[in-house]
């Protein structure tokens, strides 16, 4: 729980730093190369689109952030 709580939260985390870049208006490569390293987040996203797509689960949120790639 804490390690959620973090990654969502502190300004430190690679995953937070990424999701401001893309809500700053930047695109994945921009957003990537400001934060300078790997945002896990990004890896899991597309890993559990390409589950669910061949699955009737509903994941509307991460639909929507596949829209990004």
């Amino acid at each position: 729980m804490g390690d959620l709580v973090a990654t969502c939260f502190s300004k430190l985390s690679r995953n937070y730093q990424f999701g401001w870049a893309i809500g700053e208006g930047l695109d994945i490569e921009a957003a990537k190369n400001k934060v300078g390293q790997v945002a896990g987040g990004l890896n899991t996203i597309k890993i559990i689109h390409s589950e669910i797509s061949s699955s009737e689960i509903k994941m509307p949120l991460v639909s929507g952030c596949m829209k990004y790639f």
